[in-house]
């Protein structure tokens, strides 16, 4: 089931998208806001002239009734299953709790746009999404999330966060650094506060040598740190100007950065000078050094370049054409390769001979994996993003040969990973932190602050598949769920969960061994909740 709005029509679907009705409006400047509930009723917005009007569809389809009219541009609305629809108009909010029939309005400082998202979790608890602009010279873009529990009449900010972080770094389980675009955060314990360090452009990736001395590369050079970050020093380098891509010191004077149309730059003494060491006319993203004999370099067109202590640099056949974006080694021999721009052209690549052949591991390429670490060679984990871009958290206890998800459903991709004693820490856009207290427990990975999802149905695993497949979801409060499979003109052809569910997250099998291939739907109800996912069964 489904709506949308296109020129002057709405088109609602009541089988997957087979068919389609047209419900046409004579006259209309836009079409806002459609939202279709759970019994086909199509809720839109619509202006014309000088006037928004509310309106909701009859069941038929063929017309439909006004609810709402002001001279007010309207700029955001939610209607819910309970009959409550809440719309905001200027600096008022206007709410009806009997499906349009009579309404409230009152002031209201929360503004909202089109494009800003609204969810209620219940009659009472919703949520509003709001993109704004950050407050610094870059304007960067940041996202607002509020909170209402009393039906809308009052909204607190539950936090603001940066759009992306894309580093993460600490020299001590207590004291870390967050980059990201268009500031740095920094924490003194452990992850319960966190400050704003620096806000002069996009932080691309950071670095400390020891507890004192630290870099963190920017869009118009390199800060600079000698206390432990608290005073920086900001050098501006003409040939790394929105050029540098990664920093990584092999010891307290000996350090590299990685470059997208130069090569890479080096540091002998501590990071005081920076010169030429290797030209390269690919961008070239990841580097990691085993020991002070054997360091890699990775970047776009599947380009690997080895360093050796006797040879310098060498270009090695990667015998892949994947943008490659993250390397790691955890001796002269064993390492990994992350590589992919997007889920369709993922790729994890390893090798044990030091790097003469290469090999994609067995299921890493149903996750674009952005950044791992490996605890040796067997014990390791890995961050990155769903085929629907949700966050994920991996972890391989065989060298990376095969990967299991241990967290996953989050708001947003991750896209770093960093540990130091023991404690594991992941960061991503939307602003997600999380910590990982004992990499021996998984368990205890646990979200510093990750706005996720409460309630949820995961893609199957595999997908497409062939017979069985493994269903995950999740309900937030203990509800009475119906899981089913239904066709592609949507008739019911398994129903595998029909009952009462305590609150939790759950795994469910799907043996489709008698039933033709083709597209299937999988279909979660619990409450007022309802999620559909697609299916390719293949034989």
């Amino acid at each position: 089931m489904g709506a949308f709005a296109a020129g002057l029509s709405i088109f609602r679907t009541l089988n997957g998208g087979e068919t389609w009705q047209e419900f046409r409006l004579q006259y209309t400047d836009d079409i806002l806001n459609v939202q279709m509930t759970e019994n086909g009723t199509v809720y839109f917005t619509f202006h014309y002239w000088n006037s928004s009007f509310i309106c909701r569809t009859f069941d038929s389809f063929t017309n439909a009734w006004i609810l709402y009219k002001t001279t007010e541009f309207i700029s955001a609305s939610y209607y819910s299953e309970s009959d409550n629809i809440i719309a905001w108009t200027g600096d008022s909010m206007i709410k009806s709790c009997d499906g349009g029939k009579s309404w409230a309005e009152k002031s209201c400082k929360l503004k909202l746009a089109p494009s800003d998202g609204i969810y209620f979790y219940n009659k009472d608890v919703g949520y509003v999404f709001r993109k704004t602009n950050g407050n610094n010279i870059w304007q960067n873009q940041v996202f607002d999330l509020f909170k209402t529990t009393d039906q809308g009449e009052n909204w607190s900010l539950m936090n603001n966060f940066p759009n992306s972080f894309v580093d993460v770094h600490f020299i001590n389980s207590d004291k870390g650094f967050i980059t990201g675009n268009g500031s740095v955060l920094a924490t003194t314990d452990g992850g319960k506060n966190w400050s704003v360090l620096l806000s002069d452009g996009y932080a691309k990736s950071c670095f400390f040598t020891n507890d004192s001395n630290g870099f963190i590369l920017t869009d118009y050079g390199i800060n600079r740190t000698s206390d432990g970050g608290k005073s920086w020093e900001w050098e501006i380098i003409s040939h790394l100007i929105n050029n540098e891509k990664r920093i990584f010191f092999l010891d307290d004077q000996i350090g590299f950065i990685t470059t997208s149309r130069n090569g890479i730059y080096k540091t002998i003494n501590g990071g005081e000078s920076w010169d030429f060491d290797f030209i390269s006319y690919c961008e070239l993203s990841g580097i990691w050094f085993s020991d002070k004999d054997n360091g890699w370099a990775v970047g776009y067109n599947g380009i690997i370049y080895r360093f050796t202590d006797t040879l310098g640099w060498e270009q090695v056949y990667s015998g892949y054409g994947n943008k490659l974006n993250k390397v790691f080694f955890t001796d002269k021999d064993t390492g990994w390769i992350s590589g992919g721009s997007s889920y369709s052209d993922c790729i994890f690549l390893k090798t044990t001979d030091g790097g003469k052949i290469w090999n994609t591991t067995a299921n890493s390429s149903y996750f674009l994996i952005n950044d791992f670490y490996f605890k040796n060679t067997q014990l390791g984990w890995a961050v990155g993003q769903s085929s629907e871009s949700r966050g994920v958290v991996l972890e391989t206890n065989d060298g990376g040969n095969h990967w299991t998800p241990i967290i996953t459903n989050l708001s947003a991709p991750l896209k770093a990973i960093h540990f130091k004693d023991d404690v594991g820490w992941a960061v991503g856009d939307n602003g997600l932190i999380l910590k990982m207290i004992d990499p021996t427990d998984i368990t205890a990975a646990k979200p510093v602050y990750a706005p996720s999802v409460d309630e949820y149905l995961l893609q199957n695993y595999p997908n497409p598949f062939n017979s069985t497949t493994t269903i995950s979801w999740k309900i937030a409060e203990s509800s009475k769920v119906t899981l089913k499979v239904l066709d592609i003109v949507g008739r019911t052809v398994a129903t595998l969960v029909d009952e009462q569910r305590p609150q939790g997250e759950y795994e469910t099998q799907f043996d489709a061994s008698t039933l033709p291939k083709g597209i299937y739907f999988c279909q979660l109800k619990a409450g007022e909740f309802m999620e559909t996912r697609k299916m390719i069964l293949m034989k």
